[in-house]
């Protein structure tokens, strides 16, 4: 099972940079980059949403948990022959070694102080994120008393609010910034996640989907934030370098989260981390400020 997950950690990450990269160059308009993170969040959540139903009906038929997983393995391959028939708006092909790749992408970041902020951020995000999508099961259905067997529902609702969330950014893009929506986003995001630390089973299930809508806002209209800021030349360089340090963060957070959760309960560590994750926005805004 473990290695499981590290390979499809190792394949979401060489995925992920290369795709944005991708797409980003291949966009002759600024302006069109945060839609399309917006839309993509909609497909996301309606694809989500469809997968979660699809597994749930296998698994009902087959009595096979990894049927489910088989499936969406000969699902993913065939990104292969997407892959291979569309056209690289890359001329020229370069290898280098990793370390030089992340020496180059991090001195990049240092180099632009918008571009570190919005890393200085997100890094603070880690811990509201972990301790939403990780932990909030065991709290809603141990702790609060959800019916376990009617949790599946919810989680595949939530899949349709991201997708609503992505909606309702490419909307708010047409009247509002997407700097100060993702300022906004963030600050809710911390705060909703402070608000779980209220043990009461109707308003944290309504935090959650709350949380569900913020959070591709927030996703699509930060990617958007640092393409800006960075140039086409140290595009993947940069994402790449971007991804492995928020991924190391994913590595350590959760060992924390777990120990003040065993230590101190649910209603503290959710009290701590959002508080903490406050500190996110104050990056964003020395970002924004550095912009104008």
């Amino acid at each position: 099972m473990f290695l499981s997950y590290g390979i499809m950690g190792i394949g979401l990450g060489i995925y992920s940079n290369t795709l944005e990269a991708w797409i980003v160059d291949s966009l002759n308009s600024r302006e069109k980059v945060a839609i399309l993170f917006s839309r993509q969040q909609t497909v996301n959540g309606i694809a989500g949403f469809l997968g979660n139903a699809l597994a749930s009906v296998l698994v009902f038929l087959y009595h096979k948990l990894n049927f489910p997983i088989l499936m969406s393995g000969f699902i993913t391959l065939s990104s292969i022959f997407i892959a291979l028939f569309s056209r690289d708006n890359r001329g020229g092909k370069t290898t280098l070694p990793t370390l030089k790749i992340m020496k180059e992408g991090v001195k990049y970041i240092l180099s632009k102080r918008p571009l570190l902020a919005l890393l200085v951020s997100s890094i603070f995000m880690v811990f509201p994120l972990v301790a939403w999508m990780q932990f909030v099961s065991p709290y809603v259905v141990n702790i609060l008393g959800f019916p376990q067997r009617y949790w599946g529902f919810i989680l595949s609702a939530y899949f349709l609010t991201v997708a609503l969330g992505g909606y309702i950014n490419e909307k708010l893009l047409k009247r509002v910034n997407y700097r100060l929506i993702t300022i906004f986003s963030v600050f809710l995001l911390s705060l909703f996640v402070l608000v779980l630390s209220i043990d009461n089973l109707t308003l944290v299930l309504l935090l959650l989907f709350g949380l569900s809508l913020i959070y591709p806002i927030r996703s699509s209209n930060i990617i958007s934030w640092e393409n800006e800021l960075i140039s086409s030349n140290y595009r993947a360089t940069t994402l790449s370098s971007i991804s492995f340090i928020i991924r190391i963060m994913y590595v350590l957070v959760p060992p924390l989260i777990g120990y003040l959760i065993d230590a101190y309960g649910y209603s503290i560590t959710y009290i701590t981390v959002g508080i903490f994750s406050l500190i996110g926005v104050i990056p964003l805004v020395i970002a924004y400020e550095s912009g104008k």
